[in-house]
């Protein structure tokens, strides 16, 4: 049994994908075995998958086909298939590091092989950002569990997520809506394993950033921030009536970033961030998260005379943040 299942579900990204797939080629750590779900691709998809499986031993790398039915139901095909003791996910437009699987691995023996570890993204836009990230020591943290950590940091996407198989197959696997969010639901419904491990330094996986990327729809932002809210309606996420305020909070603030996604793509968003703060405001009410409601509307109307957000700004902050973060890696080596 391999210590990892790499799990990629690939609509229509061929050209994308052979890079993601050259990083998976290049890890360092190799008891891993490869799952790639083709969600019903109609462009070179399959041709990619087919050289890029040339040569492989039977096995490490295996290719799954579906009619299209979203990146949910993909990974959970491959979840279904998967050997590994833990599974861990990267969406085909974005890439690893040659350490990012040496590095997972050595967190899970440091910590005792922990049912959840959560790993840091590095966003990039250009190929001359990613390749000048340069590898640094393992830093890591043990929380108690996902819950408490939540409440000081923001969640990372499904890319930066390495869970035992067994324990996400128990929590209900992904949802199979087409929708963002299903992977912030199923980390709220693996809310109380313990421990939960936080690796800070290196990053393990490079989040592309681009307009075609999924995430870049705001009404699936909106359908995913309703089902988020009746989903903990229904009583959906663990820890019962003792933590039902700590759950309430956290939930009401994964809202509040999905009100401001909404409408960081498109002006069109601002409509749906409105729809989804009006339809969530008495789960804010009852979290306490006034201010956050005060502040909604204005950055609506600078939005709307496009003086929020400036991505260009944005972009050269990140830029400058990375190149400082390599700087100082470089100096404590």
């Amino acid at each position: 049994m391999p210590l990892l299942s790499l799990i990629i579900p690939t609509y229509n990204r061929a050209a994308l994908l052979a890079k993601t797939l050259e990083s998976v080629r290049a890890q360092e750590f190799t008891d891993f075995e490869l799952i790639v779900v083709d969600d019903g691709s109609t462009d070179e998809t399959p041709a990619v998958l087919a050289r890029f499986a040339e040569g492989r031993p039977p096995g490490k790398c295996r290719v799954l086909r579906q009619a299209n039915a979203g990146q949910g139901a993909a990974r959970n095909l491959a979840i279904d298939h998967a050997t590994g003791e833990y599974c861990t996910f990267l969406d085909s437009d974005d890439l690893l590091f040659p350490w990012s699987f040496s590095t997972l691995a050595r967190a899970i023996e440091q910590h005792g092989r922990p049912p959840l570890i959560l790993s840091t993204e590095f966003f990039f836009d250009s190929l001359d950002e990613y390749a000048a990230v340069i590898a640094e020591p393992l830093r890591s943290v043990s929380y108690p569990d996902l819950y408490t950590f939540a409440g000081t940091n923001r969640l990372v996407g499904p890319g930066a997520v390495a869970a035992k198989t067994q324990l996400i197959r128990e929590a209900g696997k992904f949802l199979t809506d087409r929708v963002v969010g299903e992977d912030v639901d199923l980390l709220y419904r693996m809310g109380t394993l313990s421990p939960m491990i936080k690796i800070e330094a290196p990053p393990t996986t490079a989040y592309r950033v681009h307009e075609e990327q999924f995430t870049a729809n705001s009404e699936k932002w909106y359908r995913g921030g309703c089902s988020l809210a009746r989903r903990f309606k229904a009583g959906i996420f663990p820890g019962g009536p003792a933590r039902q305020a700590e759950v309430l909070k956290l939930i009401s603030r994964e809202l509040l970033f999905f009100y401001f996604i909404c409408f960081y793509w498109s002006r069109r968003g601002i409509w749906s961030s409105l729809k989804l703060c009006l339809r969530t405001l008495h789960l804010q009410v009852r979290a306490g998260h006034s201010l956050y409601l005060v502040k909604l509307p204005i950055c609506m109307a600078l939005r709307l005379v496009g003086l929020w957000p400036i991505r260009a700004a944005h972009r050269e902050q990140r830029i400058e943040r990375n190149r400082r973060n390599t700087q100082l890696t470089a100096v404590a080596s």
